[in-house]
């Protein structure tokens, strides 16, 4: 058994379930800003969509995806962010969600056992920790708070901590502050 296990913590979410466990809110229109799931029913189009392709759940996707989706993507990346042609089948890998692919990240950067390995800024999306933690390292918070404009301050981070740092997670806009970094 992986060792991490012990080590990881409950995600928020559980924790502020259990915190209003038989509370219930006043009768108003209110709009959770929890975990992100749909509040609202989906478009109709995609619906209809849905009916019509709905023979099409009685399989399992390809892990890799369709190669019609891998190319949109990589001609998308190629535009969005001025890339050189990208390798369809060799850089792109749909998901079902971010969890599952930065996850998947930290086991394959990560060298197990690596103190520092993972640098994060803090608050952070709790997938962060738990790949660290799960990949053999405690990850390095970087606190974002009002002195520093909700922005990491790298310049804390020493050369010693760069120079361990193996998987360095960024998030702009940052969650929850919404603080945007510059390019620089």
């Amino acid at each position: 058994m992986n060792a991490g296990l012990e080590a990881l913590h409950p995600y928020p979410f559980e924790k502020l379930g259990h915190l209003f466990a038989g509370i219930s809110p006043p009768d108003t229109n209110i709009i959770p800003l929890t975990i992100g799931e749909p509040q609202h029913p989906p478009p109709a189009a995609v619906i209809e969509c849905l009916n019509q392709t709905s023979a099409l759940v009685a399989q399992y996707p390809a892990t890799a995806g369709r190669p019609q989706l891998r190319a949109a993507i990589a001609r998308w990346l190629e535009r969005r962010f001025h890339l050189p042609s990208l390798d369809a089948d060799r850089h792109v890998l749909p998901l079902n969600g971010t969890r599952e692919g930065l996850f998947a990240l930290a086991q394959t950067v990560v060298t197990h056992g690596q103190p520092g390995a993972v640098i994060c800024p803090n608050p952070f999306y709790q997938i962060y920790e738990g790949a660290a933690l799960l990949a053999g390292t405690e990850p390095l918070l970087i606190n974002c708070g009002a002195d520093t404009a909700f922005l990491p301050d790298f310049s804390s981070v020493s050369a010693d901590q760069w120079q361990a740092c193996q998987l360095l997670f960024i998030c702009t806009p940052g969650n929850p502050a919404g603080a945007v970094m510059s390019r620089e």
